[in-house]
């Protein structure tokens, strides 16, 4: 199944053009109302097969899009991360909602994958100082960097004002902590499976400007990427 899949995503064009001209002669065969004796049962075989072909095309057709426009989404943010001096808008929010949001929006690739988190809190009200919003991104870059470059083992674990993301390494993967979150970074042949190579530069670039930092680590085998948030700004009490 990988190699017919590799066979389609490189000729989805070729794939397209030849089951649009075997349903095209097949419906003009019809169309001029010739019996299936005189056509041969050939051409119904023939029509079935290329509106397969052009499905199958059409459908990697849309996997392109979506990843394009993915990898623009990804261009856009970082470069208006960079041309943003000021922070973001941050308040005190409860810190697992986004996640299971964004545990949610990749279900399904995480199904694909065999990979079932394994979820680890002190509490289910934790809450961190962050953007709501950016909190959700940093969770959805963090997952999808773990489904793209990881082997598996998903883990999410938590306390007061930290959280770690952590996945199994690849066979023969060995990135550079001090350089996972620059920009374009590819440690490896192994970590060169698609993406803009931004994902964790956004994810850094969102945590700074949340007054937070995120750091990595290799441990057993397992990458490990921690995020800290800063404590909540004390409040303004009324002037003595």
């Amino acid at each position: 199944m990988k190699v017919l899949g590799a066979y389609f995503s490189r000729h989805w064009k070729l794939l397209v053009l030849l089951g649009g001209c075997l349903g095209i002669c097949s419906a003009v065969f019809y169309l001029y109302g010739l019996p299936l004796e005189s056509v041969g049962y050939a051409f119904v075989l023939c029509f079935a097969l290329g509106l397969a072909l052009f499905a199958a095309g059409y459908f990697q057709f849309l996997r392109r899009h979506r990843e394009l426009e993915g990898l623009l989404d990804e261009l856009f943010l970082y470069t208006r991360l960079q041309s943003e001096a000021a922070p973001l808008e941050c308040r005190e929010t409860t810190a697992l909602p986004p996640l299971w949001d964004a545990l949610a929006e990749f279900y399904p690739q995480l199904e694909a994958a065999g990979v079932e988190p394994a979820l680890r809190f002190d509490r289910e009200n934790l809450t961190v100082w962050a953007s709501p919003e950016a909190l959700g991104r940093v969770y959805r870059n963090l997952i999808a960097n773990a489904l793209r470059h990881g082997g598996g083992g998903l883990a999410v674990s938590g306390r007061e004002g930290e959280l770690c993301f952590s996945n199994d390494l690849l066979p023969g993967s060995a990135p550079d902590p001090e350089r996972l979150f620059d920009r374009f970074y590819q440690g490896s042949p192994a970590r060169a499976k698609g993406g803009a190579g931004l994902g964790l530069s956004i994810v850094r670039e969102l945590m700074e400007q949340m007054g937070g930092r995120v750091s990595a680590n290799i441990a057993g085998g397992r990458l490990e990427i921690h995020l800290s948030f800063p404590g909540a700004p004390p409040r303004e009490g009324p002037p003595s």
